[in-house]
């Protein structure tokens, strides 16, 4: 097994193609990747469980147990149902055996003195791969799924490998923002029930703040770079529209960025060599296609709402070569934008999302449990718990009293509801109200907020494209 001392991470900017181009490099025989999003939680569960501790083998087979189980089975949390489809007939799982995977672990590990958090990363990477039999001989580069980690991550990375390049996938910022929506109205599981959806896709795309997700917000880095080129990390972007229209073109940008052998395999998108057919929220293609960058999106947004988003976006617009604003846009920016930003979006009236809304305040994706945050009630009084926890869900975005993402994946609609039920309805549904009300005016604040900084400040991006 060669020295890996360089990682290929690979950086998003909304949904703009990150898993695509991943797929591409999947094969490549100087590369060593995993399917999807698979190794986002290593770092995490470094900095959780293992860092500062006596890193046993049974400690660490038991946090990968407990915190990837993605890994053996990819209906658990972090897998997607794409996977269960996989290979020219479809018919292929991307799973591995447990005690094969842990084999190849302790293999791995066995002549370390100790297991530092590189060692723990490319173990799994390894592991997993080893289990495929992958010929890892020439390894040179680890793929790494940036997908909007902290830069905390960054610095992980950076200290742990001497080479990092970071390629940022960049699309129209208005697409992006429409992609988005989609994502978020696809996947109810995530934390965001009770925000707006076109608040949380625009603040991404134009403010760089993840808000879709977590109870806080926090900086993403899609259209910036996480920092400055240094010896040790380059970053660099290519547009998503190349990839699907010139993809021999950015393939050979790559390689010789990459330093590495333009191959013929980076034309099929694969996991573990196996054909990838999307993303099942998304278009059912397998690899490059201009269906994806050709598709309108006007299930989400409308041509007034696809107007406003191109004012809005003019900085990203203009800075990506997508759109060169001429007088009028300008005047349109100046004085027709600050009036039509106070029109509803037509993702403001989504019915699924509705459906959501409304079983969430039947407690459908509750876990029953007294909230951690409410103990200084009386513990016995689960019902007055019930009520605090969903107002608390319904206007401050918390969480705690929330199935986990691996159950809520799993869960289906459920054909009753008890008395319980029906009063935190009752009780929460003014609540849900005001939401909505909030949700207005705090998304035109924001709006207002951009509309001042496009007239009087000039953003800079500094992201290089790729040469």
């Amino acid at each position: 097994m060669p020295k890996i001392d360089k990682v290929f991470a690979i950086q998003c900017y909304g949904p703009s193609g990150t898993t695509l181009l991943h797929s591409l490099m999947d094969e490549h025989p100087e590369i060593i990747s995993m399917p999807l999003l698979y190794p986002i939680p290593i770092y995490y569960l470094w900095d959780e469980y293992l860092d500062g501790k006596d890193k046993t083998p049974e400690l660490i087979k038991k946090t990968i147990k407990e915190n990837l189980p993605v890994l053996f089975d990819p209906n658990n949390s972090g897998g997607d149902p794409s996977l269960l489809r996989m290979g020219e007939n479809e018919d292929k799982i991307i799973k591995v055996d447990q005690e094969n995977f842990f084999l190849n672990l302790n293999s791995y590990f066995s002549n370390k003195r100790e297991i530092t958090r590189k060692d723990f990363l490319l173990g799994v990477y390894i592991a997993y791969n080893k289990c495929y039999e992958r010929d890892l001989d020439k390894i040179k580069y680890l793929c790494f799924p940036l997908h909007d980690q902290p830069k905390k991550h960054v610095e992980y990375l950076k200290y742990d490998f001497n080479d990092v390049k970071i390629l940022h996938i960049i699309r129209n910022p208005v697409k992006s923002v429409a992609s988005i929506i989609k994502h978020i109205n696809s996947n109810q599981q995530k934390f965001s029930l009770f925000k707006s959806l076109i608040h949380s896709a625009v603040s991404n795309i134009i403010l760089e703040l993840r808000e879709h997700w977590e109870e806080k917000n926090y900086r993403v880095y899609g259209k910036t770079p996480y920092q400055e080129d240094d010896s040790k990390v380059q970053s660099r972007y290519i547009r998503l529209e190349d990839i699907h229209l010139n993809r021999e073109k950015v393939i050979k940008k790559i390689t010789h960025w990459l330093n590495i052998k333009n191959n013929p395999i980076l034309s099929r998108s694969t996991f573990m060599g196996l054909l990838w057919h999307n993303r099942t929220e998304s278009i059912k293609v397998s690899g490059t296609s201009k269906k994806i960058v050709s598709q309108n999106q006007n299930k989400y947004i409308n041509i007034i709402d696809e107007f406003r988003l191109k004012l809005l976006c003019r900085n990203e617009l203009e800075y990506f070569n997508y759109y060169k604003f001429n007088f009028l846009d300008k005047f349109n920016t100046c004085f027709i934008l600050p009036i039509l930003i106070f029109l509803p979006f037509k993702c403001d009236f989504s019915f699924t999302r509705l459906k959501y809304r409304l079983n969430a305040m039947q407690r459908n994706y509750s876990n029953k449990e007294f909230p951690v945050h409410l103990q200084v009630f009386n513990k016995e009084n689960q019902n007055f718990g019930h009520f605090l926890a969903m107002f608390e869900w319904v206007l401050l975005n918390y969480v705690n009293n929330t199935l986990q993402e691996n159950e809520l994946v799993k869960y289906k609609d459920k054909k009753y509801f008890n008395f319980t039920d029906a009063g935190v309805f009752i009780f929460t549904f003014p609540f849900f109200i005001i939401r909505l009300i909030l949700n207005y005016f705090s998304f035109r604040v924001m709006l207002l907020k951009i509309w001042t900084k496009l007239i009087f400040l000039k953003e800079d991006i500094c992201l290089i494209s790729l040469k």
